[in-house]
């Protein structure tokens, strides 16, 4: 390494063979003067070159079809000619069935198969079609755009949803599912399962799952809380479902608020139009500080949910929020 003191004047281990063996550095030594580049062995073993500014460079040493391999693959890949922070790592085992964007990333085991852009998976038994995911565990399937699953066998078919686990599925967009045998079907729900009554293979069949609505009025005339912009709390067919519901409103100056809580039985047959209140709704009234406002429970006949229909006044913007609970029960096979 020509006059380098850090690389030949180690810690040399004499002995009857023509060569000579070098101690290695835990640290990197004290930069060079400008022009001189000075070289060590790290405690990895691997060969290190440091000027006199900027980051050390590493040599590894592998045959001729290694480095041709190595530039092939970095060369194919066209994100990185576009500079973009596109892993080097892009073409690690795997099967990849996309095209030439490389941006596909299977790590540990050749089972899996991803065809969507920018996914990755770690484990075996993974297929990936959605793009921007994310698998770990084994046999996950994600299907849509921004999935994240980890665990085994969680089938994700809606964008930007997160499985956790042992075999949940997200029917919904921008939901969360864990435990066991957890399924969602509203959108941004978060659902919990701990199996099913049998063999684990019945998904929402003993569940809790919570859910957040709300709403913005300016009008003292009935309106339904919603989830998201216009989206019922929908219940699933063939199902009964303990709730719990609170509710608070206050109005733009945080001045006027109301609180309520509701405690209830749904249940649901084939149609929305059986979607029924067992018994009566409990209402409590926590708080209510302008007579005026109000808040109710009912089943919704016409989309098989359940609705929260608020009243506020004309002259006050009232935001109302909605914490729903369910616990779930179905016999489903």
């Amino acid at each position: 390494m020509g006059l380098s003191k850090f690389f030949c004047l180690g810690n040399q281990n004499k002995g009857a063979t023509p060569f000579k063996d070098y101690s290695t550095l835990a640290a990197q030594p004290s930069r060079p003067k400008t022009n001189v580049i000075r070289t060590w062995i790290d405690s990895l073993g691997i060969l290190n070159l440091l000027g006199s500014s900027g980051p050390a460079s590493k040599v590894l040493v592998g045959t001729q079809e290694d480095v041709d391999s190595a530039i092939a693959l970095k060369h194919s890949n066209e994100h990185d000619h576009q500079h973009s922070n596109q892993s080097a790592l892009d073409a690690v085992s795997g099967t990849n069935t996309g095209d030439q964007d490389l941006s596909h990333l299977m790590v540990t085991d050749p089972s899996n198969t991803i065809s969507g852009a920018h996914s990755a998976a770690v484990g075996t038994d993974h297929i990936i079609t959605g793009d921007n995911c994310f698998a770990s565990g084994e046999a996950n399937s994600l299907n849509e755009y921004a999935g994240h699953a980890e665990g085994h066998g969680h089938e994700i078919n809606f964008p930007y949803c997160h499985a956790e686990g042992f075999i949940n599925k997200n029917d919904a967009p921008y939901s969360h599912t864990e435990g066991m045998c957890a399924l969602s079907y509203n959108m941004m729900q978060h659902v919990k399962a701990s199996g099913d009554f049998a063999d684990g293979s019945s998904l929402g069949v003993a569940q809790y799952s919570n859910i957040i609505a709300r709403a913005e009025t300016g009008e003292n005339t009935p309106y339904d809380l919603f989830v998201g912009l216009d989206e019922s709390i929908i219940l699933m067919n063939n199902k009964m479902n303990a709730f719990r519901i609170m509710v608070v409103a206050s109005d733009e100056n945080i001045t006027d608020g109301a609180a309520y809580e509701f405690k209830g039985l749904i249940k649901k047959g084939s149609t929305a139009a059986s979607t029924a209140i067992i018994g009566s709704v409990s209402k409590t009234v926590i708080a209510e500080s302008d007579a005026t406002w109000d808040c109710n429970v009912s089943a919704d006949t016409t989309n098989g949910a359940i609705a929260i229909t608020i009243t506020s006044d004309a002259t006050d913007v009232v935001r109302w929020v909605a914490f729903v609970e369910l616990v779930e029960v179905a016999f489903y096979s």
